[in-house]
């Protein structure tokens, strides 16, 4: 179960969606919810030769807190102000606090600092332990429709784990997609239509025999969620099929720390982060 949350915000306008969700899954799950907002340590606003008050840190500290309290409507949170580096300071937060979860918005500024995709978000992405949570879209209601992209690997296993937990009232469908770089070098070494096409159903049905073996090693009936097996290039078929069934949520499994290697969790992640706008959730091994 979720039983703390920490909500990470950078205090821009477009933070307060990343807010309301926090707010709405720590009402959801009856959890501790904690904000955290990071002053970069090199902020201009910091050094007495720029700034007429003899205490910055204090005074910014103090309007950064109220902002946070403001920023989690319906839910009160607890609110931090920290300084230093911002991903390096809510990865370890994260981790101190022993947080379920880390949601943070999608865009907005801090400072001097933007977070827009590829900065921010996306480091967290790369570098928390904690499964985080990164919010596009405005809503107050529960997640209703989940999609899971998987390679039937060990980190997309535990992220099943954790949305089949978090998320068990919410419509699942889980896709896979078969490359089909294998039929391509057939039909390039000149064999018939007819076995390629032999192979290609021979592939099929492996892929939705793995994937029914892969919900039900994570405790799910193969009947209670929606299945798909699509073939192609693995990022193209996999964004476009996201978007055909414009899920509320989509959930990605990703390695360890700092390794993306993974064709399908790994610059597919990156993929999604910039172009999907619905929430994602990443969840490591």
């Amino acid at each position: 179960m979720l039983n703390k949350i920490l909500f990470a915000s950078d205090l821009s306008e477009r933070a307060e969606r990343a807010g309301q969700r926090a707010a709405q899954l720590a009402e959801q799950f009856d959890a501790e919810l904690g904000a955290v907002h990071v002053i970069e340590s090199s902020f201009p606003g910091l050094s007495p030769a720029v700034s007429s008050s003899p205490d910055p840190v204090s005074i910014l500290s103090a309007v950064a807190e109220q902002r946070l309290q403001e920023s989690t409507p319906g839910y009160r949170a607890t609110p931090r102000v920290l300084i230093g580096d911002t991903v390096g300071e809510l990865v370890r937060a994260a981790d101190e606090d022993n947080a379920d979860l880390l949601v943070v918005g999608a865009h907005g500024k801090q400072q001097v600092k933007e977070w827009l995709l590829g900065t921010t978000a996306e480091q967290l992405v790369r570098h928390a332990e904690t499964p985080t949570l990164v919010v596009r879209r405005d809503s107050e209601e529960p997640y209703q429709k989940i999609v899971m992209a998987t390679d039937f690997s060990d980190c997309a296993l535990a992220a099943l784990h954790k949305a089949a937990d978090w998320f068990a009232e919410a419509e699942m469908h889980i896709i896979h997609v078969l490359e089909t770089e294998a039929l391509d070098r057939m039909r390039a070494a000149g064999v018939s239509e007819d076995r390629v096409h032999q192979h290609y159903v021979k592939l099929h049905k492996e892929a939705q025999e793995r994937l029914n073996s892969f919900v039900t090693e994570a405790g799910l009936a193969p009947e209670a969620v929606k299945l798909e097996v699509h073939a192609g290039h693995p990022k193209t078929v996999t964004v476009n099929a996201i978007e055909t069934l414009d899920p509320d949520l989509v959930v990605l499994g990703n390695h360890g720390r700092g390794r993306w290697g993974n064709v399908l969790l790994g610059s597919l992640a990156t993929r999604l982060l910039h172009e999907l706008q619905t929430d994602i959730l990443m969840v490591r091994d």
